[in-house]
């Protein structure tokens, strides 16, 4: 949700930005998930995460998916954007980080479907330059990125963007464009609240809409570029 909301808000400044036809922006963070309203809590079950002991699991409203799935449908992806032409690909991949299960399994997928465009090339086409190809951008036709990636910190009123599952770092982000989805009476709850959750009374719909802003900047920024 998170993903595609920041995806929505870098279409809508890019749409005053110069743009090319070139390039595609896709988002994989809310394949196989489950999410509620930021960072509300319903009745624990006795479930724990296979993958995730340290962050949010089934009991907490979002489950593991199998990689295998994920990676066979996002190689098909990648497969048909190159084939119709893209060769500037971008996935914004905000779940579980750069060294998470999605990460990976995305980075394989590409390397999957970079392969299947190369396996039509000469015996010998790593020894030439690549122009030879018709390929002289293979290397950077794909990129995985956070939603900070692209974003100029040199100016930024926090030495990182909060992100944080479901606490302050989310729910801000969330209060910036659907404040009505958002339910804070839920951080009175006098159950305690896992250490991940503990900063969320401290949510602001400012400084989420100051975020939200400093990473889809970055972003245009980044698309806006000409190779």
């Amino acid at each position: 949700m998170l993903s595609n909301m920041l995806s929505w808000s870098v279409l809508g400044k890019l749409a005053r930005a110069p743009f090319s036809s070139s390039r595609a922006i896709t988002d994989f963070d809310t394949f196989g998930q489950r999410r509620r309203r930021s960072s509300a809590l319903e009745n624990s079950r006795t479930l724990r995460s296979s993958t995730m002991s340290w962050a949010a699991g089934p009991e907490d409203g979002e489950f593991d998916f199998d990689p295998d799935a994920l990676q066979v449908y996002a190689k098909e992806v990648f497969a048909r954007l190159l084939r119709v032409g893209f060769r500037r690909i971008y996935v914004m991949q905000h779940h579980q980080g750069p060294e998470g299960l999605p990460y990976i399994t995305l980075q394989r997928a590409y390397t999957l479907a970079l392969y299947d465009l190369t396996k039509g090339f000469e015996p010998k086409w790593g020894r030439g330059p690549l122009s030879d190809t018709g390929e002289d951008g293979l290397f950077g036709i794909f990129k995985i990125a956070s939603i900070d990636a692209f974003s100029d910190y040199s100016n930024a009123k926090e030495p990182y963007c909060p992100i944080g599952r479901a606490g302050r770092g989310e729910s801000q982000l969330m209060l910036a464009d659907y404040e009505a989805n958002v339910d804070m009476s839920v951080c009175q709850a006098t159950r305690p609240f896992p250490e991940w959750l503990r900063d969320a009374p401290k949510a602001s719909r400012e400084d989420g809409r100051y975020w939200l802003d400093f990473c889809a900047d970055g972003w245009v920024k980044e698309l806006s570029k000409r190779r």
